[in-house]
């Protein structure tokens, strides 16, 4: 998709340009990451190879959630961990619910930042996946303005009192950027990023690393997103640019970045759909009209104080508003001066870049890995899904010969509207006694006394029950335990969210009410079997 000018000739051709690069030298980072060897075992090795059969080479997308203002939120309240984590796990399991995201893995989390990558086989996946990104990124700022991010907290040690006062007094939001590049196993073209696999650790948790200019490009450019908005690289918005509405695409400045082009000048391009805003405001006070969602219109009344980015933007448009006829050159704030066209028109801008950078054979290169068909393409993560053993937890109300049941909100991943009795997930690095006592308490504000099996020297907890749960084809094990509870969480105290919207405390006659189309599976078997040994289980 390389667009072209006759009245503007390259300084070099195509040709050249391929001669010289293929005569670099190979960076030394990417000479090491070749060299990186992996010690393991076969099945190992064999993941490995497996994944590398399809991924040579392919263009990936990349896409990242800050949190704006975390480290002010930090001093701000000490349930700052609370809502820091419920935020980041609210971001990715809106990624992963999102359609046209769904095939992305997650790469990394740096610190209040999430790194998501999507393999690209098709150029029409390009504006949907980036459509999308901007849609995650409008939902959750907007839940975060409005407060209704803090209602789906499943943290039970907040209370609506903190919760109302937080609401009020929330800084954060979140911003985004976009960029792709080609990822290989090797660097066999100039414009090939490479990946490489290695063991986090002995017990084989596998790492995957991608090194390349786009992949530091990419984190340079996270920089110039602010609040609420998406940033895209040059490479995404000229290869998006013939299949969106010229109003989605704003540049915003041009700046230089550091080890990027030659640290020439650089488009900042911010990504903003009006229809999406419009929609996702649509029965909101805050809009009054369509107009209101417009880019213009999106900018906070004091976005200009203390943020030289969005005021450079509105200045260089009133030069453009204002200037002189015949005029075709402007000079913005800080003395930069550019073609009239290189600020008001984003097809002429990026064209001229493209001629002007000689990205020409980039562009083909790109082109020829993004195959014309509509075939979605599989999720291809790298990593091997891990052994997850889930942990049910029968809890009793010992005193009232009651069993704790807690319902599936219409958010909840799986099985959403069945009755359930809550569960952990056991890790590594704690106990499992530890691991379900500290779930219980902060999910359900409940102190649990598991039922231990005193028989063996190890006390460990005594498990009533085995089951699977065949997720997406990640078969997940469970096992089912029973404690006591110290402290039964009311009803009237429990404060919905958005997995679970109430709960229960139950009779064996109370049973009844309970259809097996609204429970998980063998929901009534396991509560008959506790009620049928509940003597025995808490005679002590």
């Amino acid at each position: 998709m390389v667009k072209s000018d006759s009245n503007e000739k390259d300084s070099i051709s195509v040709g050249e340009l391929d001669e010289f690069l293929s005569d670099l030298e190979m960076p030394i980072a990417v000479a090491e990451a070749k060299k990186e060897t992996v010690s393991s075992s076969t099945g190992f090795q064999n993941e490995i190879a497996e994944f590398d059969k399809e991924q040579k080479p392919r263009v990936h997308l990349f896409f990242s959630f800050d949190i704006v203002n975390s480290t002010m939120y930090k001093a701000f309240t000490g349930n700052w961990p609370i809502i820091i984590r419920g935020l980041l796990d609210g971001i990715r399991d809106r990624v992963y619910k999102t359609n046209d995201l769904e095939a992305c893995f997650l790469w990394r989390v740096i610190g209040d930042e999430m790194v998501f990558v999507l393999p690209i086989q098709n150029k029409n996946e390009l504006l949907p996946a980036i459509d999308a990104i901007f849609e995650v990124t409008q939902r959750i700022s907007i839940s975060l303005k409005n407060g209704k991010f803090f209602d789906t907290l499943e943290n039970q040690n907040l209370q609506k009192r903190e919760l109302d006062m937080l609401k009020t007094q929330n800084p954060l939001s979140i911003k985004s950027a976009a960029w792709i590049a080609v990822i290989n196993d090797s660097f066999d073209s100039p414009y090939d990023n490479v990946s490489f696999i290695s063991a986090a650790s002995s017990q084989n948790q596998i790492i995957k690393e991608y090194l390349g200019k786009d992949i530091d490009a990419g984190f340079r450019l996270k920089g110039y997103t602010q609040d609420r908005r998406l940033a895209i690289s040059f490479e995404l918005a000229y290869l998006i640019l013939d299949k969106c509405n010229n109003k989605n695409l704003h540049i915003m400045d041009y700046v230089r970045l550091k080890g990027v082009w030659n640290e020439s000048l650089y488009p900042i391009i911010w990504y903003y759909n009006s229809d999406t805003v419009g929609k996702l405001y649509s029965n909101s006070v805050d809009y009054e009209n369509a107009n209101q969602s417009s880019f213009e219109h999106s900018f906070r009344y004091d976005e200009t104080d203390n943020n030289p980015l969005v005021k450079k933007y509105f200045s260089i448009r009133n030069i453009l508003k204002n200037r002189s006829q015949g005029t075709n050159r402007v000079i913005d704030p800080s003395g930069l001066e550019l073609s009239v066209g290189m600020y008001s028109n984003i097809e002429h801008a990026l064209n001229k870049i493209l001629r002007d950078r000689n990205l020409q054979s980039k562009f083909q290169y790109i082109d020829s890995l993004l195959e014309d068909n509509d075939l979605r393409m599989k999720s291809m993560s790298p990593y091997v899904h891990p052994l997850e053993m889930h942990c049910a937890v029968v809890c009793c109300d010992v005193n009232e010969r009651k069993i704790f049941v807690i319902h599936r909100g219409s958010e909840h991943n799986t099985n959403p509207g069945k009755w359930e009795f809550g569960c952990a997930k056991a890790t590594s690095e704690k106990s499992l006694v530890s691991g379900i006592q500290e779930y219980y308490k902060t999910t359900y504000a409940m102190d649990v006394e598991l039922v231990l099996d005193d028989s063996r020297i190890e006390k460990q907890p005594l498990p009533i029950a085995v089951y699977e749960i065949n997720h997406t084809g990640n078969i997940k094990k469970g096992i089912i335990f029973v404690a006591k509870t110290k402290n039964p969480i009311s009803p009237d105290v429990f404060r919905p969210d958005g997995s679970h919207d109430k709960i229960r405390w139950i009779t064996e006659d109370d049973l009844k009410d309970f259809s097996e189309k609204d429970t998980v599976s063998d929901f009534h078997h396991t509560i008959k079997t506790v009620f049928h040994r509940f003597d025995e289980l808490f005679s002590k």
